[in-house]
């Protein structure tokens, strides 16, 4: 597929609670919650990119439609190329955005993750080969919300990836059928972002990454170079 710079369109597409993990999901209470951590970290790298020609899209489940609108109405500090709606909403404006553009970036984020304040502009510039189907960021850091810790971590096959796209075969559902972030590179054709490009926050509150673990972790990041990483992603605290 052809990767002109100057076709490439990138869309983070985030899944909020539209993944059936359990009922709390629909809930107020759980809803505003992970609200308040969206605002805190992933929405914050979204105002620190860079470059700003990308659109967010956080998907939610349709039986929270009413919540989730109660809950967004109180939250007026959104950036304009952040959306929220069902899968099948943004899927619209997706395609809407597109336009006439061929090249598809689709950016996988969890809703309480971040990236590098530079990475939409690295999107923007990497070079390509025409077969070339995923960008993955296989170096980033954790962050321990609670105690400010923070560690470098490295995955080889990484849930913070870029999936290339012909927005066409995209949209007639001509899509990649991944087992799970762990099987990209044994499926697609990559080429790795380099840097340190994502930071894990480890809030307590994640589905999947277990805090007591990383607790262990022999080598934190000392403060002052905790406040220049925090810093590289748009996050003051």
């Amino acid at each position: 597929m052809e990767t002109d710079k100057q076709n490439r369109k990138i869309i983070v597409s985030i899944e909020f609670n539209s993944f059936k993990l359990n009922d709390k999901r629909l809930t107020k209470e759980w809803i505003r919650e992970r609200l308040d951590i969206c605002e805190l970290y992933s929405i914050q790298c979204f105002k620190a990119q860079t470059n700003q020609d990308f659109i967010a899209c956080f998907n939610y489940d349709p039986l929270s439609e009413e919540v989730m609108q109660n809950e967004l109405k109180q939250r007026t500090n959104w950036p304009s190329n952040v959306y929220w709606g069902t899968r099948q909403m943004n899927e619209t404006r997706m395609k809407q955005w597109l336009g006439d553009s061929e090249c598809l970036f689709l950016v996988r984020l969890d809703s309480d993750d971040m990236y590098e304040k530079h990475f939409i502009q690295r999107l923007h510039d990497i070079p390509i080969k025409p077969d070339t189907q995923a960008i993955i960021c296989k170096d980033g850091y954790f962050h321990i919300t609670e105690t400010k810790q923070v560690g470098d971590f490295h995955y080889v096959s990484p849930p913070f990836y870029t999936l290339i796209y012909n927005a066409t075969d995209y949209f007639n559902m001509k899509r990649y059928r991944l087992k799970g972030h762990g099987s990209l590179v044994n499926i697609l054709k990559y080429e790795c972002l380099e840097g340190k490009n994502f930071m894990i926050q480890l809030t307590g509150k994640n589905s999947y990454m277990v805090v007591d673990g990383f607790k262990k972790y022999k080598s934190f990041y000392p403060p002052e170079e905790v406040k220049k990483i925090f810093e590289q992603f748009g996050l003051n605290e």
